[in-house]
């Protein structure tokens, strides 16, 4: 009997742990590298844009929970000012 061409071979797998692991080692000595042929002014910058990012979140964070809070107590308000107004006004004819 004749045999057919053999099945063909399975490729490496591709991003295994150990090419990304050494990819982030490679790019952290770059990164420090860089850092101290700069004088180390990178991290000022660095700092800024961190307490910059932080005081947008908090107000993101404060203007997105203190609205959701006080729009339901609002909304809350203006239904019972309307209740009061719509049982007060029936009595009367303008």
């Amino acid at each position: 009997m004749s045999q057919g061409a053999p099945p063909p071979e399975q490729p490496p797998a591709r991003g295994s742990w150990f090419s990304i692991l050494l990819a982030a080692i490679v790019g952290l000595f770059l990164f420090v590298g860089l850092l101290l042929i700069s004088g180390g002014g990178a991290i000022v910058v660095a700092g800024a844009g961190v307490v910059g990012l932080l005081a947008l979140g908090f107000a993101a964070f404060h203007y997105l929970f203190w609205g959701w809070w006080l729009s339901g107590i609002i909304h809350r308000e203006v239904a019972e000012d309307e209740d009061s107004e719509k049982k007060h006004d029936d009595g009367h004819d303008l």
